[in-house]
């Protein structure tokens, strides 16, 4: 455990504290409220699908793909 730059002692802190925010009920919780905070992805996917302006959006990409006529 021991490195180049650290003792083992301060090594193994370290990954302890990694392993809280990562491998333990701590990080998995908090992953899970970060993946569902806005609701269920399907829920989610579906309000944005109803309210996204696609007549904008097609509108958009015409005004951006329209080149000048060639001379």
């Amino acid at each position: 455990m021991r490195s180049a730059s650290t003792d083992a002692k301060s090594r193994v802190a370290l990954m302890r504290l990694i392993w809280d925010f990562l491998g333990t009920e701590f990080g998995s919780r908090h992953a899970q409220y970060e993946k569902f905070y806005g609701g269920a992805s399907f829920l989610v996917k579906q309000n944005v699908f109803r309210n996204f302006d696609f007549k904008r959006a097609t509108a958009l990409v015409d005004r951006a793909l329209k080149l000048p006529e060639p001379e």
